[in-house]
Formats: structure tokens, C-alpha cells, sequence
């Protein structure tokens, strides 16, 4: 229970009793918890009801907490892929551009808002399985692509693949060498990434950790 680095707001990290989630407790690089493989989702506390307590006066019997979908997502065959925009809000970024995160090549497949935080967003299409999904968040189908090559990012994490300008000195070195040009506003600073500490409970005291 706390902050998250990609979005807004208080977070519930929740380990799920099936492999229907999204991630092991590492959600864009950051282990907020760890868990199975695919048993790990964050969600809003408003998203979340307690399940009915075990009536016996059972050590088990406090109430667990599962994910329910908003009311606009109740009915699954009624959710649609949201349009994508060609590029982003001031231009920097257009659809199916090549981009660096992380250190990692991807492609632009999404951009635009999301269901889960503010603002806009680039939903990616990474070379390698090193990501969090398959294109779908939270139920709702942004993109397609292979399993774990999915992540979803801001333009600040982002970092552009250009051809350097040629030597003019010799032959030889005279090809254009592909290199990372980061823009001032946008290098990403790759720092030992620790465990972050959970509150014990939401700020409105609905939820508690190991609920």
C-alpha cells in the first residue's frame, strides 16, 4: 500500500490466488512486492470491496480484498480498444516510431489516455520479453503484442534511436553509427532499484496490508 513511480495517488499491490494478473510484484522496474509470475496486479482502493468474513472466529476470517471492475468494464464483451493518436500532444513522438526504454528498443503502438492514471501515455512494444503485459492493462486491450513485450510509459522515460552525422575524416570511418540521442528532459538515470516500504493501511483506513 503506497505511492507508485507510474502514476499518481496511493497504489494497493495485491497477489492474486490465480496466474490472471499482470506481474510479480516488479511493475516497470520498480518491486513494490513479490509474488507467482502473473499473480500480481495494483489497483485503486476504490476498485476494491472486501470479500464477506469467514463466519467462525477463525484466525483466517478477516476479510480479503478482490478486484472489482468499474462499472463501464462489467460487462467484458463491451470493452473496445481505445483509438490511438499519431503522435504525441507537443509532437516529439509518433506512432510506430522506434524509442528506447530503459535501455531496451521498442515501438510505439499506443498513445494516449488510460483508464488507470492522468495524462498521456505511450503504450510500447519492447524487442525483448522484458515486460508486464501483452498490450492489455487492467482488462482494457490498448495494443497487441507477444506476451511480457508490453510496458506503457510516459514521453520522460522515453529516448530516441538516430543515425549520427558521418566523419568527414576517412573512409573508413565515414558510416553513420547508430547511437542513443536522450533530450535533455528526457534521460532516464539507471539507479539501484530497492524494495519500496508498504504503508499498514490506506489513508482512508478501508484497506490493510495482508488483507
Amino acid at each position: 500500500i503506497g505511492p507508485a513511480l507510474f502514476a499518481d495517488g496511493e497504489w494497493v499491490g495485491m497477489e492474486l490466488n490465480e496466474a490472471t494478473g499482470m506481474h510479480d510484484g516488479n511493475v516497470l522496474g520498480v518491486q513494490y512486492f513479490i509474488c507467482a509470475p502473473r499473480c500480481g496486479v495494483m489497483a485503486k482502493s476504490q476498485w476494491l470491496v472486501p470479500s464477506k468474513p469467514i463466519p467462525a472466529p477463525q484466525e483466517s476470517s478477516a476479510p480479503v480484498a478482490t478486484l472489482v471492475p468499474k462499472a463501464a468494464a462489467a460487462d467484458e464483451d463491451g470493452i473496445e480498444t481505445p483509438p490511438s493518436k499519431e503522435k504525441t500532444v507537443d509532437g516529439s513522438i509518433m506512432l510506430g516510431e522506434g524509442v528506447m526504454w530503459n535501455g531496451k528498443s521498442a515501438t510505439v503502438r499506443y498513445i494516449g489516455p488510460v483508464s488507470y492514471a492522468a495524462g498521456e501515455w505511450i503504450g510500447l512494444e519492447l524487442a525483448e520479453a522484458v515486460g508486464v503485459h501483452d498490450g492489455t492493462v487492467m482488462g482494457v486491450p490498448y495494443f497487441v503484442c507477444a506476451p511480457k513485450h508490453g510496458v506503457m510509459a510516459q514521453s520522460a522515460q522515453l529516448a530516441f534511436v538516430v543515425s549520427a552525422p558521418a566523419a568527414p575524416t576517412t573512409a573508413a570511418d565515414s558510416a553513420p553509427v547508430a547511437g542513443l540521442a536522450p533530450q535533455e528532459s528526457r534521460a532516464v538515470e539507471h539507479e539501484e532499484i530497492e524494495t519500496l516500504p508498504s504503508k499498514e493501511e490506506t489513508e482512508d483506513g478501508t484497506i490493510l496490508l495482508g488483507q
